[in-house]
C-alpha cells in the first residue's frame, strides 16, 4: 500500500505543478539566445536520508532561468516509471540510477545522447559509448561491521570481538541472523545481488544466465540476513547481534558519524562492486525542455558542484578534478580493488533478476 500511496503522491504532484503553472510562461529566453522552459522536472533517488532539502539549497543557489522540481524514486520505481511514461514524459532529467538501469532506458528508447563539456574529467572506463548517459559519482558497495564486535585480524578474536567474515559465501554459511541484507528493491540491494549472480554466469544452462549454483548461495545471502527495514544503520551501529550490514561506500561515514562508532569493509579476494550514478536527458521532444535539461546536465558536473555535493551526500565523484578536492576519507573508501563487471550483461538481465528475487527467492 506505500508504494501505491507514494505513487499517487508523486502523480498529484505533478498534477498540481502543472495547474499552479499553467498562467505562468512556458519557456523564457537565456542570456545566450536559446529558448528554455521556465520548469524542469527531475526525477531522482538522491534526495533520500534527508538530502532532499540540501540538494534543493544546492540547486537554488545556481539561480537557474527556470524553477526545478525533484520528484524522488528510488530503484525499480525510478526507471519503470520512465518507461512506463516514454510516450507522455514528465521528466526532464533523470539523476542517479545505476548504469544497468540506464542501459534498460536507453534500450527504451527512454532517454537521448548528450556529451557535457566535463565528459573529459571521466574515466573512459565508466563512460558510456554513445552519451546516452554520464557517471558522476563512483561508490563502491560493501559488506560492513562494527568492530566493537568483529575484526579481520585473527590475533585480535577474543571472547568479545568474533572473526569478521571473508566474502559473501562465509557471510551466508557462518553468520545467519547476524547480518542486514537489502530489499531487492532497492539499487544499492539489486547491484550487490547482481555483483553476486555474475559470478556464476551460465549462459547455456542457467536460469537468466545464472547458474543454480549461483542462485543457491544468493538464497542463502538473502534468507540467512535479516531484510532491512529501514533500521539497518543504527543496528550497524549499536546492536551486537546484527552489526554486520550492507552498505554503499557514502553511508559508512554517515553511520560513523552520527553514531559515533568505528566501521570497517570486507574486501573479498575478486574485488568489491562498483556502484557508478548516472545522469541523463529524458527524450521529450520539446527543444525547450532538453535546453533547459543540458543546463542543469552541465553545472551538475561542474568541479564546484560535485565537490559541494560530495559534502553533503558523502560521495564520491566521478570527475577526476572533484575527486582531488574531496574529504580524504571520500577518497580512501573509493581506492578499493574493484570486481570486474560485465554491464551489458547485467542490463539483460537485471529485471527478471530482480522479479525473481522479489518472487522465489526472498522468502
Amino acid at each position: 500500500m506505500k508504494k501505491i500511496l507514494m505513487s499517487f503522491a508523486t502523480v498529484l504532484i505533478l498534477c498540481l505543478t502543472v495547474v499552479l503553472t499553467g498562467c505562468k510562461p512556458k519557456t523564457t529566453i537565456t542570456d545566450d539566445g536559446k529558448v528554455v522552459a521556465t520548469q524542469l522536472i527531475i526525477y531522482t533517488n538522491q534526495t533520500s536520508g534527508g538530502r532532499g532539502a540540501a540538494l534543493e539549497e544546492l540547486i537554488k543557489k545556481q539561480n537557474f532561468p527556470f524553477e526545478v522540481l525533484l520528484v524522488e524514486l528510488a530503484g525499480q520505481n525510478l526507471k519503470s516509471r520512465l518507461i512506463n511514461e516514454k510516450n507522455l514524459p514528465f521528466a526532464d532529467v533523470v539523476l542517479g540510477g545505476s548504469t544497468a538501469e540506464h542501459i534498460e532506458l536507453k534500450e527504451a528508447e527512454v532517454i537521448t545522447p548528450y556529451a557535457p563539456s566535463w565528459l573529459e574529467e571521466i574515466d573512459e572506463a565508466y563512460q558510456e559509448k554513445d552519451n546516452y548517459f554520464t557517471a558522476w559519482a563512483i561508490e563502491p558497495l560493501y559488506l560492513v561491521y562494527n568492530t566493537k564486535y568483529y575484526t579481520k585480524d585473527e590475533s585480535k578474536v577474543t571472547n568479545a570481538v568474533k572473526l569478521a567474515p571473508k566474502n559473501w559465501e562465509d557471510l551466508a554459511n557462518n553468520f545467519k541472523g547476524k547480518y542486514n541484507v537489502f530489499k531487492p528493491s532497492s539499487t544499492s540491494g539489486t547491484n550487490i545481488y547482481a555483483s553476486i549472480l555474475s559470478q556464476f554466469r551460465d549462459d547455456t544452462n542457467g536460469t537468466y544466465g545464472v547458474s543454480q549454483e549461483g542462485w543457491d548461495l544468493l538464497s542463502k545471502v538473502i534468507n540467512n540476513g535479516v531484510l532491512d527495514t529501514g533500521l539497518w544503520q543504527a543496528n550497524l551501529a549499536s546492536k551486537k547481534d546484527c552489526c554486520i550490514a550492507m552498505s554503499w561506500a557514502g553511508a559508512i561515514l554517515e553511520v560513523e558519524e552520527a553514531y559515533d562508532c568505528d566501521l570497517d569493509v570486507v574486501i573479498p579476494e575478486e574485488g568489491v562492486p562498483v556502484s557508478v550514478s548516472q545522469i541523463a536527458i529524458v527524450e521529450t521532444k520539446d527543444e525547450a525542455r532538453m535546453n533547459a535539461a543540458k543546463l542543469f546536465v552541465e553545472w551538475w558536473g561542474t568541479t564546484e558542484a560535485q565537490v559541494a555535493w560530495s559534502k553533503i551526500s558523502r560521495q564520491a565523484p566521478a570527475s577526476k578534478k572533484a575527486l582531488a578536492l574531496v574529504d580524504q576519507e571520500i577518497k580512501d573508501l573509493v581506492d578499493v580493488k574493484v570486481l570486474d563487471l560485465d554491464y551489458e550483461f547485467i542490463a539483460k538481465h537485471y529485471s527478471s533478476w530482480r522479479e525473481k528475487i522479489e518472487l522465489e527467492i526472498v522468502k
